[in-house]
């Protein structure tokens, strides 16, 4: 039961400390010159004839987001007793707050030229999510006041809670009709989990006294893959390919309503994922005796006890090995527009739903886009991130010759300052490009058409005599 307990600690902590949230940064949608761009819609095509993505450095980035507080509220400077400060803030929060968090490192990515109109790519990546939807009444029973303990209306029904780390093989098409005015494009994405744990249910009754609070629980928690790390097996490289698979597919759109105004859509990871190797639920059914947990924000630990050692003495989990169950990723959803003002200036905005274990997420963007000399492209934006609106971000694609450098972020104050912002994160990285549409217009402007007639054949000068 030790890393079960490290599992609920960590659950506890992340939800009542450092609220995660992440995709690819809204940003990246409207940086067509960019390859990832094609990861958030597979219509866009790469200006380039042939891209790789430097193995392992082509992106690398993270974010995260919580939507109900910043971390300098639990452990900034001016805070003596952060469990406290939890109680504090659960006054302000709602049922529709969100901890989410990725991390994401991209292992190999290319795409080339299929004919005229056809692109080709594929690639491969290594992923970890965290989805966490916490109701304040989960903080307010986790942490309870002297008030909540003769509260008997608290539920906890409206807790979401997913974890996922898996690897990702992925292939994709993109082709143009129209004289490249219509692009429609598809992924197919072989997803390999190597660890997973989810709350299917939590319900408790709560039956409030004077100094307690009497709880009877129905709680169900599954897991994949993470089973033999509890029972003592040492992780191996091979474990990356734990053998809970499925298929997800990414479907988009782009059209050229005129030559100014282009509109697109895309909708990414559908299907599930099966789950069948290295299972194990965990139960609790039984009515208990609850004061509210204490945790050291330092290291998690109150009188030798981890908020998961607190959590799994009160409750009594029982563990039952083998359930098989499905799984869908984060089903994610774009609408954008694109309107250009000049050739080398643009305005765009996007707009983001995401869908996970039956709640929506909405997201939105509004920037500027201008291309600046021979390879520099800017975005500067501004972002609704789930209910925050203190989001302004962008981001810059440099081109030296071939290579490509890229940085993006959807809040830069985040990156300056993480512990009073509740959206951080960037994303960057470097390919190679080449056959890049630019070159060859400039190959082009090197061709002389002459403005003058050309010279008559003797045939016709016979004939102009003639008359």
């Amino acid at each position: 039961m030790r890393n079960f307990k490290t599992q609920f600690a960590l659950f506890l902590l992340l939800s009542t400390s450092v609220g995660l949230t992440a995709q690819a940064p809204l940003s990246l949608y409207g940086m067509k010159k960019i390859p990832q761009s094609s990861l958030l819609n597979p219509a866009h095509r790469s200006e380039a004839s042939f891209f790789i993505g430097i193995p392992a450095l082509s992106s690398i980035g993270l974010q995260f987001h919580n939507s109900g507080f910043a971390l300098e509220e639990l452990i900034g400077k001016d805070v003596e007793d952060p469990n406290v400060a939890i109680r504090d803030i659960a006054a302000g929060l709602d049922n529709e707050d969100i901890l989410r968090f990725n991390f994401r490192t991209e292992l190999l990515f290319l795409g080339f030229e299929i004919g005229k109109d056809g692109f080709l790519t594929l690639g491969a990546d290594v992923n970890q999510v965290v989805n966490f939807n916490y109701p304040a009444d989960l903080v307010r029973f986790a942490f309870p006041t002297a008030d909540e303990f003769v509260n008997t209306n608290i539920d906890l029904s409206g807790t979401h809670y997913g974890a996922i780390a898996y690897t990702q093989v992925h292939l994709g098409y993109q082709h143009s009709f129209l004289e490249r005015r219509l692009s429609v494009g598809g992924r197919v994405k072989y997803n390999n989990v190597y660890g997973n744990i989810y709350v299917e249910k939590l319900d408790a009754q709560v039956d409030g006294r004077t100094d307690r609070m009497l709880v009877t629980t129905d709680v169900l928690i599954r897991s994949a893959g993470i089973a033999p790390f509890e029972d003592g097996v040492d992780f191996t490289p091979g474990q990356l390919f734990g053998g809970n698979t499925g298929f997800t597919f990414d479907l988009g759109v782009s059209y050229s309503v005129t030559p100014k105004l282009e509109v697109m859509a895309s909708v990414l990871d559908l299907g599930t994922i099966n789950f069948t190797k290295d299972l194990r639920d965990r139960v609790s059914k039984g009515t208990y005796e609850f004061t509210g947990l204490e945790f050291n924000a330092v290291d998690g630990n109150v009188n030798d006890q981890t908020v998961g050692d607190q959590i799994d003495s009160i409750f009594s989990f029982s563990e039952t090995d083998g359930n098989t169950y499905s799984r869908a990723l984060t089903n994610r959803y774009f609408l954008g527009a694109s309107y250009q003002l000049t050739k080398n200036h643009s305005f765009q905005g996007t707009y983001n739903l995401n869908r996970w274990d039956g709640l929506n997420f909405h997201n939105g963007s509004l920037g500027y886009v201008g291309t600046y000399g021979k390879g520099f492209q800017l975005m500067l934006n501004w972002n609704v991130i789930n209910g925050t609106y203190m989001n302004f971000g962008g981001g810059f694609g440099l081109d030296m010759g071939a290579f490509q450098w890229y940085l993006l972020s959807d809040n830069f104050y985040g990156m300056i300052a993480p512990g009073t912002a509740q959206t951080v994160g960037f994303r960057t990285g470097f390919n190679l490009k080449f056959g890049r549409d630019r070159m060859k217009k400039r190959r082009m402007e090197g061709i002389v058409i002459p403005s003058t007639a050309p010279a008559a054949t003797p045939t016709e000068n016979e004939n102009q005599n003639n008359q």
